[in-house]
């Protein structure tokens, strides 16, 4: 299960950063504070997402990659309230 979240973040990542389009309809309609603000979410979410994938690729105990992982789809809930996706 966490290894599909795995795939769903990675998925969501390329999405995001794969298409100008979604960059460039989000810069005409928020202020540059609010890109800031969302640019901040994805970059934790990106960084919690990351760690998650590095404790389990070296075997950590499952209960330390659920943690993880809860914190990355607590990041992806941040960053969708704030309004950035």
């Amino acid at each position: 299960m966490p290894f599909r979240r795995l795939l769903a973040g990675a998925a969501l990542a390329v999405a995001f950063i794969g298409t100008g389009a979604v960059t460039a309809s989000t810069a005409e309609a928020q202020p540059l504070h609010s890109l800031t603000s969302c640019n901040d979410l994805y970059n934790q979410y990106q960084r919690d997402r990351q760690a998650a994938m590095q404790a389990q690729q070296q075997g950590a105990p499952k209960d330390q990659v659920q943690a993880l992982m809860n914190k990355v789809d607590e990041d992806l809930a941040a960053y969708r309230a704030a309004g950035c996706s």
